[in-house]
């Protein structure tokens, strides 16, 4: 009687936690430490691997990966794929850096970026893309107009054709060095509802944005001068077309900021008052999604929030209880979220109607 009820209440606890790692999250096996993601419209995944380790492929939803790195240069042992996306063809981009500030003796550093024609399995390099660290991120405009930002140096490339070639068109860190600091990375890039091209990162200018392509731009605010402080580090847009800023904690404001027509606003009800907003996305919905950094392994990592980022909730079930990175969305609106080099995706889509609350 005792054996039989011992192994009823191992079926039972097995059970349960089956039920408890399907509630929201499952972690996706990958090859290696990850640092950066994309989804294409096919159904396949790419993933950016740290050491040397390239790019992979997945066309099975994460089950399988394959080895895509003909053409890649991966000669130095701290090469990563910092950055993951796509052009107006839907081929996949890779932006290339290198793991520490500081190159290592005799390491030869070349920073640059990759298109995959085709999605094949050949990378050609892009003409004229470079930095002094890595390539930090990539989005596109309405009219397939591609974008980059660098670390260090805080510059802004443009691409007219597809990531095949790239022009620099901004050196952001001398707005940086105007507001009284030298060069900056640019975190990120990305184009706004409107068209509009912003880009953030260390610069105590704060947030900055571009309406002619990146040939000039203008403070849109939270700077040092207006009496914030610490990187900035995601940018969003809710259903209005409002801005969504993450930031590091600070004193002044809160770790999500949103523009109203007001000017700025704390935007983060319901998130922990410390840490660092390091992803903000939307999915055809509208409801918002932002990964958080945490400084405390007790707090959630991933919050959503269905009134335009004034209040968020907990969006955890499944996930370990460390810090957030990217978060990406796939066609069908499933969502990916890395942290601390490892995968985890939504069981199920996250698309819901607009006000139907997610368990």
């Amino acid at each position: 009687m005792r054996v039989r009820e011992f192994f009823l209440c191992c079926a039972v606890l097995s059970v349960a936690a089956a039920l408890r790692a399907d509630d929201l999250w499952q972690e996706v096996k990958c090859p290696g430490r990850v640092v950066s993601l994309a989804c294409v419209d096919s159904g396949d995944i790419y993933i950016g691997m740290t050491d040397a380790k390239g790019v992979a492929r997945s066309k099975d939803g994460g089950t399988t990966w394959t080895a895509v790195n003909e053409g890649l240069d991966l000669s130095e042992a701290k090469v990563m794929v910092q950055a993951l996306s796509t052009n107006r063809l839907g081929e996949v981009l890779a932006g290339i850096g290198y793991g520490g500030i500081t190159p290592a003796p005799g390491e030869k550093r070349d920073p640059c970026g990759y298109r995959l024609e085709g999605n094949g399995n050949v990378w050609k390099r892009s003409a004229g893309l470079t930095a002094n660290w890595f390539i930090s991120s990539f989005t596109m405009d309405p009219k397939g107009i591609l974008f980059a930002g660098t670390a260090w140096n805080g510059e802004v490339w443009r691409s007219t054709d597809d990531g095949r070639s790239y022009t620099k068109v901004a050196a952001l860190s001398e707005k940086s060095a105007a507001a009284g600091t030298g060069p900056g990375a640019v975190w990120i890039v990305k184009v706004g509802p409107d068209g509009a091209l912003y880009a953030q990162g260390e610069m105590h200018c704060g947030l900055l944005r571009s309406t002619d392509s990146g040939a000039t731009w203008q403070d849109v605010g939270l700077s040092y001068a207006d009496g914030y402080g610490g990187n900035l580090a995601a940018i969003g847009f809710n259903r209005q077309g409002e801005v969504l800023v993450g930031r590091v904690s600070h004193k002044t404001g809160a770790i999500l900021q949103r523009l109203t027509k007001e000017g700025w606003v704390d935007s983060a009800q319901g998130l922990p008052p410390w840490g660092v907003c390091t992803a903000i996305v939307r999915n055809s919905s509208n409801r918002l999604f932002a990964g958080v950094g945490v400084r405390k392994g007790t707090e959630c990592a991933v919050y959503t929030s269905a009134d335009d980022a004034k209040t968020w909730q907990s969006f955890c079930s499944g996930l370990p209880q460390i810090a957030s990175g990217k978060l990406v969305l796939d066609r069908k609106g499933v969502l990916y979220c890395l942290m601390a080099g490892r995968v985890f995706r939504t069981v199920n889509t996250t698309e819901t109607t607009p006000n139907a609350p997610i368990r």
